[in-house]
C-alpha cells in the first residue's frame, strides 16, 4: 500500500467548522464545514504556490512576485483595489506596485485567481 503525505489537518477543519457553527447558530452545519475546508485548501495553496505566480484579480492579468512584493501587469484599472487589499504601494522608478505583507501568500490565494 502506498503511503501517502496528508496536506490537510482534519482534526483543525472541524474545529474550525464547529467554532463557525458556534459563532453562527443559524448557519447550517454543512455550510460551516465548507467554510472551514475552503479555508484550509487555501492554506494549502498558499504554501504551496511559486515565487512568482501569474494571477486575475478583478477581472485583470497580474504578474506577482511572492519573493519581494512586485505586482506588476493590468494595474491601472485596478489600482485602488491593490493599494487597499495588498496594502500596496506604488514604485514609479520601477513602475511596479509593491506590497510589505507578510502573509502576501495568503491574500494572493484568497483574492486572485491563480493560473
Amino acid at each position: 500500500m502506498k503511503k501517502t503525505v496528508k496536506r490537510y489537518n482534519l482534526s483543525n477543519i472541524m474545529k474550525n467548522a464547529w467554532e463557525t457553527k458556534k459563532r453562527y447558530p443559524r448557519m447550517s452545519f454543512s455550510a460551516c464545514l465548507r467554510d472551514a475546508w475552503r479555508e484550509a485548501k487555501q492554506a494549502v495553496l498558499a504554501k504551496e504556490m511559486p515565487e512568482v505566480v501569474n494571477v486575475m484579480f478583478s477581472g485583470r492579468d497580474l504578474t506577482i512576485n511572492l519573493e519581494n512584493g512586485e505586482i506588476s501587469g493590468e494595474t491601472f484599472e485596478v489600482k485602488k483595489h491593490i493599494k487597499y487589499i495588498f496594502d500596496a504601494k506604488w514604485n514609479p522608478a520601477k513602475k511596479v506596485w509593491v506590497s510589505q505583507l507578510k502573509n502576501l501568500r495568503a491574500v494572493v490565494a484568497k483574492e486572485c485567481v491563480v493560473y
